[in-house]
């Protein structure tokens, strides 16, 4: 005797399988990710908050993430939330539990300011799991009056590649690691 289920009744019962399955990918793009890669946070200070505009915000976070993607610098991204760029000050412990979570071993954290004396200044910081801040690097612009901040950007970064082009390999800015031999598997595949 055969039993027929509606196909409503089929698909509520398929629901809960297709959650399984979902969590279960999110948890193995998590695994997946180098134990070695750095997490980005971004905060913008309440003095860049009243003065500056919050496009110039992340056009200075955009600039660094980009930098350290064209270094190949081994970023993790959290498949369960965006990137954190905020105004709202979080403390480094809950910053470090989220890289963490997103499977990372540092915690980069950008931080955005607008000085009295400077159009802009970027400071990176790297913090490792135990929450050690373990080297800062920072860059500002005290430009001629015609100069804004969006102006000012391409010199900071000028000015952080100095700083930050020594740490490359090391904690906090690893670099992506490429395999040196193809796995066998692929190998096979070209061959057929």
């Amino acid at each position: 005797m055969r039993i027929s289920i509606p196909l409503r009744k089929r698909r509520l019962l398929l629901y809960p399988c297709f959650l399984t399955v979902a969590h279960f990918s999110v948890l193995v793009r998590v695994c997946a990710q180098s134990p070695n890669g750095s997490y980005i946070a971004a905060f913008r200070t309440p003095k860049h908050v009243t003065i500056s505009k919050p496009e110039v915000f992340h056009d200075a976070v955009e600039a660094v993430v980009r930098y350290l993607e064209e270094k190949k610098v081994d970023l993790v991204i959290d498949p369960l939330r965006p990137r954190i760029e905020t105004q709202d000050a979080i403390s480094i412990d809950s910053l470090v539990k989220i890289t963490k979570d997103a499977g990372a071993s540092y915690l980069l954290y950008i931080i955005v300011d607008r000085p009295v004396a400077q159009w802009l200044k970027v400071t990176v910081q790297c913090y490792d799991l135990d929450q050690r801040m373990l080297w800062q690097a920072s860059a500002g612009y005290t430009g001629a009056l015609d100069v804004n901040s969006k102006k000012a950007l391409p010199e900071i970064m000028k000015r952080l590649d100095k700083e930050l082009a020594p740490k490359l390999d090391h904690p906090g800015l690893m670099l992506k690691k490429t395999s040196a031999a193809p796995s066998p598997f692929a190998e096979g595949s070209s061959k057929q």
